[in-house]
């Protein structure tokens, strides 16, 4: 019998009952909301794959145009 009472007592407790209830709502909200940032994340990694080759040549590009110091001291101020 003592732990029907203590059960009727906690359903009865208003304030806890709300909290319980915000509680599911805002773990409702955060499942919504990773579902929304993984459709995102596939997004990115897409458009990433786009520009991968375009960032790899930029890439050596620059490390060219920095080495030719190397060849002629010249290069370093004309370029």
């Amino acid at each position: 019998m003592l732990v029907n009472s203590k059960r009727e007592e906690i359903l009865d407790n208003d304030k806890l009952v709300n909290i319980l209830i915000e509680s599911k709502r805002i773990s409702e909200k955060i499942i919504e909301e990773i579902k929304d940032s993984s459709v995102v994340e596939e997004q990115i990694q897409r458009n990433r794959e786009i520009y991968k080759g375009i960032a790899t040549r930029a890439s050596i590009l620059f490390f060219i145009v920095k080495d030719l110091s190397k060849i002629d001291y010249m290069y370093q101020f004309s370029l």
